[in-house]
């Protein structure tokens, strides 16, 4: 936010208690987590048009981050993320709320919206919520308009208070009536103006609520922007592909329009399969990390995720013609170790997936390509999660032996259980 924001609004929040209470806020109050539950939604498809039209983003800024409520929807996609805001305690919140994505690099700043510290294009992608509406005159919001396409490289996704909106035709015969004051309201025409001139487009806009809310959450793309340049060859996978001008190791999968099996369009499983690939990382899973996903002409659908280098599937490794039984071993175990909190958690992974359990050389092991993960709530095992196991054994049973299967199945559930009952344990062969 600007440090000189006339309303006063940042300085609410500049105190930790004060930005505790914002969130606890949004937490207690039915509508604000209807609300909250809505925008989440929305962030995750607007960032996963941008990842379609732009490449991955690889880098983000969220301005103003507050005490990270919106964290879950943006946290798992970049590699690098940095939470800013006028208020170093809002800031400092935000970095202990985050959730426990692997390799993420996170950290928080304080700055002011109006003269970002950062160099032009420094980010793939600036997010900015909730921020534009508190801004007074067209100048102040020309200010913070045009710092945030500045340092952004690929993509903005922001949001402003339409004055086109049903929300603000309603507010405006209060303000004629003398019941309420003016908002800070923005004609669409003049964001896409504005946009055009800095050299960005407008690739979408998309209401909050059409009657309770006059929110727009509109993506803007930089026009130089490229999209995905993927090659089929022969399958479903493609171990490089190119965007934005580089090159990534990414694994490519085009669902059909329609599958006989599942009676779904392939549009809708590639974009499930984000979802559920970016709820896995925020739980903290070693997953591939989801790169763009999006719909084709037809209904057909592609998912793109990041190749986890050297690695093989625990499938492949043996079935190789000479297996590499210390690495399959290895692989095994981790699988179990990362499994068991997953599973802990409520979550199920519902698939034959020994042949989604990929493993490098030192045993580090990935997950990737899991359309049917689901979180289900309950006490663990479950058994959905028992059938996991037993899919994850069945991909390996010809390699390992009864000893290192039941010594992982215990590091598994003193995981799941950490105080089992007295006399309790696996049971004698």
């Amino acid at each position: 936010m600007p440090k000189d924001l006339p309303s006063g609004y940042a300085s609410n929040y500049r105190e930790r208690d004060r930005a505790r209470n914002y969130l606890a806020k949004y937490d207690d109050q039915w509508t604000k987590r209807l609300s909250t539950r809505r925008e989440l939604k929305l962030i995750r498809r607007l960032l996963r048009e941008a990842s379609a039209q732009a490449g991955p983003l690889d880098r983000m800024l969220d301005l103003p981050c507050g005490p990270g409520r919106l964290l879950g929807a943006y946290a798992p996609v970049p590699k690098e993320l940095v939470v800013a805001d006028v208020s170093s305690a809002s800031a400092a919140l935000a970095v202990e709320n985050a959730p426990p994505v692997r390799d993420l690099k996170i950290r928080g700043a304080s700055v002011d919206a109006l003269a970002l510290p950062f160099p032009d294009r420094h980010f793939d992608c600036v997010l900015s919520i909730r921020l534009a509406h508190h801004l007074r005159g067209e100048e102040m919001f020309r200010k913070y308009f045009t710092q945030i396409l500045r340092v952004s490289g690929k993509a903005v996704l922001f949001t402003y208070f339409s004055s086109k909106s049903m929300k603000n035709r309603l507010r405006g015969a209060a303000v004629a009536a003398g019941r309420r004051t003016p908002k800070n309201a923005v004609d669409p025409e003049r964001i896409r103006q504005w946009a055009d001139e800095a050299g960005f487009r407008v690739a979408a806009a998309l209401p909050l609520s059409r009657l309770a809310s006059g929110h727009l959450y509109t993506l803007l793309v930089r026009k130089e922007a490229k999209g995905w340049n993927l090659s089929f060859k022969g399958g479903d996978v493609q171990r490089l592909a190119s965007a934005g001008g580089r090159s990534y190791g990414a694994y490519a999968k085009r669902y059909p329009a329609w599958s006989l099996k599942l009676g779904r369009r392939g549009a809708d499983r590639a974009i499930g399969e984000w979802d559920r690939l970016l709820d896995l990382r925020a739980a903290g899973a070693p997953v591939a990390r989801p790169l763009a996903a999006w719909s084709e002409d037809g209904g057909a659908g592609v998912m793109v995720t990041e190749e986890a280098e050297g690695s093989l599937s625990l499938r492949d490794l043996a079935r190789a013609p000479k297996p590499d039984a210390a690495r399959i071993r290895k692989g095994f175990e981790a699988a179990l170790k990362e499994i068991a909190p997953l599973h802990a958690q409520g979550w199920v992974l519902m698939d034959a997936f020994a042949k989604n359990v990929l493993v490098d050389s030192v045993g580090r092991v990935t997950l990737i390509d899991l359309p049917r993960a689901a979180r289900i709530g309950g006490a663990a095992p479950t058994t959905p999660q028992v059938w996991d196991l037993a899919n994850l054994y069945r991909g390996v049973r010809p390699i390992l032996d009864a000893a290192v299967l039941r010594a992982a199945l215990g590091s598994y559930l003193s995981v799941l259980n950490p105080s089992p009952p007295e006399g309790g344990g696996l049971p004698a062969e």
